[in-house]
């Protein structure tokens, strides 16, 4: 099955009907191959500020060199461009089918492959929570990556094994698939699904966002709630909140004993 062209829905403020619509054919598609590609989804002025942000960045102190690729974590504490895109209406109207209505963000991080790189390793995303996570039959994350450059078998298209994740015996080995789009577009991945950043045989970096949601009960990658600036709250978005863990929340222990719920719009103590 081909989920519907995407190519309407440029904008985070695009109409939730027109995204809730569309992401039905997207969550059968995770569903049933582990994969899907909603193909040009965002405009010009959001990948132009995507590119202009990562650029920036890239030559900032806070960039991790793993060799094949240069990679950042929790970009949406940094830039607004990012907490913009990870509210993207058929990415959530999609995510929160499959993860719940309650689902969170895990972590918003940038990986950009290197010109002339080999390919990575294939994975699976459930490492992060250790060997104590058994196989789960339902999907508890989704990756989606952001294709701030086309993704294409040259430049390190992102590899991806159908149905890898329905079985829990899959292997590392089998025959993956390129998951080719062109920039703007994003690629949605079940985080039991086998997949790798492939090889960059071109003489550019090839930029990606990457935005991992989870559903609520799993421990997020990016600790938000003690790296959000408190003065940023304020300004948060209910949708931006949420995602972050501020409306569902157990107290942060402070150095001097006590605890807090830190404020944020809607935000609530665990129980209550």
């Amino acid at each position: 099955m081909n989920a519907p062209d995407s190519a309407t829905l440029d904008h985070p403020t695009a109409e939730p009907a027109a995204a809730a619509e569309c992401a039905l054919s997207h969550q059968d598609e995770l569903r049933d191959q582990g994969y899907t590609i909603m193909r040009s989804a965002i405009g010009r002025r959001q990948l132009d500020e995507l590119r202009s942000a990562i650029d920036q960045r890239l030559s900032g102190t806070a960039i991790a060199d793993h060799g094949d690729h240069l990679h950042e974590t929790n970009l949406v504490a940094k830039e607004s461009i990012f907490r913009e895109v990870a509210q993207h209406p058929l990415v959530l109207a999609t995510v929160e089918g499959l993860l719940g209505e309650d689902c969170i963000l895990s972590s918003c991080n940038q990986g950009t492959r290197k010109p002339e790189c080999s390919a990575q390793a294939m994975h699976r995303d459930m490492h992060i929570w250790g060997p104590s996570l058994p196989w789960m039959p339902i999907p508890i994350g989704i990756q989606v990556a952001w294709c701030v450059d086309d993704f294409t078998i040259q430049s390190g298209a992102t590899m991806l094994v159908p149905g890898s994740h329905l079985r829990a015996d899959a292997r590392a080995d089998e025959a993956p698939i390129a998951a080719v789009a062109p920039a703007g577009s994003m690629i949605l991945f079940d985080a039991r699904t086998y997949h790798a950043g492939g090889a960059n045989r071109s003489d550019r970096f090839r930029r990606a966002v990457l935005c991992f949601y989870v559903r609520s009960w799993l421990k997020p990658q990016s600790d938000h709630k003690r790296s959000i600036d408190p003065a940023l709250t304020a300004d948060l978005s209910t949708t931006m909140a949420r995602l972050l863990g501020f409306q569902r929340q157990s107290p942060v222990e402070r150095e001097d004993g006590t605890s807090q719920i830190l404020p944020a719009p809607g935000a609530t103590g665990f129980y209550g």
